[in-house]
Parts: C-alpha cells; sequence; structure tokens
C-alpha cells in the first residue's frame, strides 16, 4: 500500500502537466512571458517559502516544534499549514487574485498548496471546505478565492468539498484595517454551521493566516456541531 505522501505525489502529477502546458502569459510579478499561469519560473524561485514552521498556527520557526504562544494558549484548530511568508510579492499575487479577477492564480496556489500538503500532511482530513464569504461580498467580488482553490485542491488530493454547511451571516468589515481586539470583535457570531457527524476532520482554505480570528471563528462554529478537528491551509502566513 502507497504511503500518504507517496499517494499525494502522484495524485498532484496532473497539475504539474497542466503548468507544462499552457499558452504564455505575463508574469504578474516582472511581467516577462512564461508558461507558469501568472508568476515565472525565476519570480517563483525567489517567493518566500515556509520551510520549517509551528505546526499549530504554521508561524515559520528555525525548528519543527510548536512555538511558545501554542504551547501557552493553543488555538482550537488542530493543525496549520501554510506555503510562503507575506512579502510584497505575495501581497501583490493575492491582491491581483482577489480584487483583480486574476483568477488564473488559482492554478499557481493550489498547485503550490498541494505540493506542501503532499509533502507535509500526514493526518488526511475528510472534507475541504473554503473559509466563505458574506453573501453581500461575494455579489460584489464575483467569487469567493478560497473556494476557486478549495475546488481544485478538491480534485487533486481526491478529498470531497464542502461549500454548504459553513456560511458566513455576518457582513464584516475587513480585517487588514483593524487592530487585534477590533478585529476579534468583528468575527463575534461571524459564522453559522449546519450540524456534523462526530469524528470529522474538517480543513479549513484560506489565502492568508495573520492572527487567526477568521479561522478561530469558523473553527469554533464547526466545534459546536459535531466537527471533531479542524485544520487550515492557507496560500500565506502574515504577521503583525
Amino acid at each position: 500500500m502507497l504511503s500518504r505522501p507517496i499517494f499525494w505525489q502522484r495524485m498532484i502529477q496532473p497539475v504539474r502537466q497542466l503548468y507544462s502546458n499552457l499558452s504564455m502569459t505575463p508574469c504578474l510579478l516582472c511581467h516577462t512571458p512564461t508558461q507558469q499561469y501568472g508568476v515565472c519560473a525565476h519570480c517563483q524561485h525567489d517567493l518566500p517559502r515556509i520551510v520549517i514552521a509551528c505546526p499549530r498556527c504554521a508561524i515559520p520557526l528555525t525548528s519543527p516544534y510548536h512555538c511558545g504562544h501554542c504551547l501557552t494558549s493553543p488555538p482550537l484548530r488542530y493543525a496549520s499549514l501554510s506555503v510562503f511568508s507575506y512579502n510584497p510579492a505575495i501581497k501583490k499575487l493575492i491582491s491581483q487574485f482577489k480584487f483583480h479577477q486574476a483568477l488564473h492564480l488559482k492554478y499557481f496556489f493550489s498547485a503550490q498548496l498541494a505540493q506542501m500538503v503532499a509533502d507535509k500532511v500526514v493526518d488526511t482530513p475528510q472534507l475541504i471546505m473554503p473559509i466563505p464569504l458574506h453573501t453581500s461580498r461575494l455579489r460584489q467580488r464575483g467569487y469567493n478565492q478560497a473556494g476557486e482553490v478549495a475546488k481544485i485542491l478538491s480534485k487533486q488530493l481526491q478529498i470531497p468539498l464542502n461549500q454548504t454547511h459553513l456560511q458566513r451571516i455576518k457582513a464584516t468589515q475587513s480585517q487588514s484595517q483593524l487592530t487585534l481586539k477590533e478585529r476579534k470583535k468583528n468575527l463575534h457570531a461571524a459564522f453559522h454551521c449546519r450540524p456534523f457527524h462526530s469524528n470529522t476532520h474538517i480543513v479549513l482554505i484560506d489565502d492568508v493566516l495573520t492572527t487567526g480570528h477568521t479561522a478561530e471563528a469558523a473553527t469554533k462554529a464547526l466545534l459546536q456541531q459535531g466537527v471533531s478537528k479542524v485544520s487550515l491551509w492557507t496560500i500565506a502566513r502574515a504577521t503583525l
């Protein structure tokens, strides 16, 4: 029987093949024509990949153990994984993806996440679930960037996708402009979850993990409805 990392390595081969059959488009960082879905090979090499991190909150570390904060005040979620540290280049790519209709980046981001999952994740979730947008934000933007990535990951990793049980019922302000205290208050009672069977392990998908308040609010709603474990996979890990 194949080990989980080898199995997932084989599962993501179609993503790599898709990468090699693309028409030329300009790199969103240096504008060089590329077949890499928005980011040329040179710019990809320069992106700040996270090699070692706290397994609970994904903060970059020099050793693969829980950080001091997670040892004293652990988050509700079971585990976290992020591909990149949040620097100006990653900020630009995520901004283009979220706010400027650069939807082709979903293939780049999902491929990067799939590769890291194949390399590092051994406790396989049973469901993939994107952090939902409020209906007003979804109408305004036209799509949920986390949902776009989650759809591809679900297919490539063969983990079922669920976009119905968790809903954002509060039209919150953008977290990026708020203080730590304001962020937590902003997300109070922001999510509603339908009941789940017990012993379900769900992984949430989001673009950026900063304070973790959004993930904590969503995780709390899931745990209250019978979910046993919640993990979080994000494109980037930021700090305030």
